[in-house]
């Protein structure tokens, strides 16, 4: 009726001491004040459906100080549970739960012989040996970006040295005709980059974000072998002289 979901925060007042504060304080913005200062806060940890036509909906509650025997008040019979279903919040650590369970459950048994709890972690599992995976392959990954960024403009330069002997025989300088050829790979490899950039800010913004440290890193370490390796066939291309040049085949 109240539109309460998990994770929302109440104050609960037992009826009692309702009434006992309604004889007290008649005025009601005086008793509104008495009714903040005794009810207690909790916030709900849960909610469960049931079938039973007669109650709709359990909530379950937890006192939000470390005072719990205050919500001794509000509990006046027995709950009995037949099965309950959680999700774990903290999914780094789900031994420590399943231990903490094991030692409630222990404790518990003495009431009861039925107690049992099963927590599956299947795929979770999964999810971490993917992780692991990833990040065992990520330097080997990180390797074949670098290599391809120092191979790739090597074999298009190469390509390029009839272009190179041309631009000399024109008058070009090798200094000019260097820069022009390792430029024009370093722009191409940087203009990748920032379309790619764009398509993962397209696809998942939200994912780009996280991974914008790591994603820096190997675009700078790409785009750093990409002008090293261009500057240096550039150079070694140019090098001979003019008439060498025109020999060069394609």
């Amino acid at each position: 009726m109240y539109g309460v979901k998990a994770g929302d925060t109440i104050t609960l007042l037992s009826w009692n001491r309702f009434l006992l504060l309604s004889e007290m304080y008649p005025e009601d913005e005086e008793l509104i004040t008495k009714i903040k200062e005794s009810s207690t806060g909790f916030q709900v940890a849960g909610i469960i459906t049931t079938e039973d036509e007669r109650i709709s909906k359990i909530y379950i509650i937890a006192p939000l100080s470390k005072a719990a025997e205050a919500a001794s008040q509000y509990i006046e019979y027995p709950f009995p549970v037949e099965s309950a279903e959680f999700v774990l919040v903290d999914k780094e650590n789900p031994q420590g739960l399943i231990n903490y369970l094991e030692e409630l459950a222990r404790d518990d048994r003495k009431y009861t012989d039925t107690l049992t709890f099963k927590m599956d972690t299947t795929e979770l599992d999964n999810v971490r040996r993917m992780r692991d995976m990833l990040d065992m392959l990520f330097p080997i990954a990180t390797a074949a970006v670098i290599l391809i960024g120092l191979i790739a403009p090597v074999m298009i330069i190469m390509q390029l040295a009839k272009e190179a002997a041309i631009l000399r025989i024109l008058g070009t300088t090798k200094r000019r005709s260097r820069c022009m050829l390792a430029i024009e790979q370093t722009g191409l490899c940087f203009s990748g980059l920032v379309i790619a950039a764009i398509g993962l800010v397209i696809y998942d913004a939200g994912l780009f974000v996280r991974g914008i440290d790591t994603l820096v890193i190997c675009g700078g370490l790409y785009l750093l072998c990409c002008a090293l390796a261009s500057s240096i066939t550039a150079a070694m291309v140019t090098r001979r002289k003019v008439l060498e040049l025109l020999q060069v085949r394609e």
